[in-house]
């Protein structure tokens, strides 16, 4: 395992604690979720709830989705747009950025695909738990990557094999091919 790759994040992290310019960078990343929080209580509100008449089912979906949706994308959205001015202004103190734009990344992904099964299937208990599940996969697929512990998990998968019949098999491609079957 790579220790720089594993560490580097949270080194840059800590070096940028002691900075002043770590604070600032701190209240705009709280500015900025604390705007996205607004505008997507603002879209949830009474004026953004009605129904249109006569509208299609794609609108409903498109709007609904985009509701579930706001916080993280607005988010994001501004988070990669200050982070673009950061690096524009030469600021050297992105730490903060770097960690919080995957997060929020996985929080939409995850957001995405609950919303998509929403629609998809009827609500009821099995949807909840899959929804769950769905977030959990998400957020601790993203962690392992950002840890840079994706790899080694990989490769212990690969070196637990068995055979079955002529076909020499894995523990990746096993859990690989159910996760596929699962999401078709």
């Amino acid at each position: 395992m790579n220790e720089q790759k594993f560490f580097r994040l949270w080194l840059a992290l800590a070096n940028d604690f002691g900075q002043a310019e770590f604070y600032w960078a701190l209240a705009v990343l709280l500015a900025i979720l604390v705007f996205s929080w607004w505008v997507s209580r603002r879209m949830r509100g009474p004026r953004f709830s009605r129904a249109r008449a006569g509208g299609s089912a794609l609108r409903a979906f498109g709007e609904g989705g985009l509701k579930r949706m706001a916080f993280p994308l607005v988010a994001v959205a501004l988070l990669l747009a200050v982070r673009k001015w950061f690096t524009y202004v030469e600021w050297d103190h992105r730490s903060l950025f770097d960690l919080a734009v995957p997060l929020l990344l996985a929080w939409l992904l995850a957001r995405v695909l609950v919303y998509v099964l929403r629609c998809v299937f009827p609500v009821g208990g099995f949807l909840n738990v899959f929804e769950r599940f769905i977030t959990t996969a998400v957020w601790v697929g993203m962690v392992l990557d950002m840890s840079g512990l994706s790899d080694p998990l990989v490769e212990m998968l690969e070196q637990v094999s068995f055979v079955v019949g002529k076909q020499k098999l894995d523990l990746w491609i096993v859990l690989h091919g159910t996760v596929t079957v699962g999401c078709t």
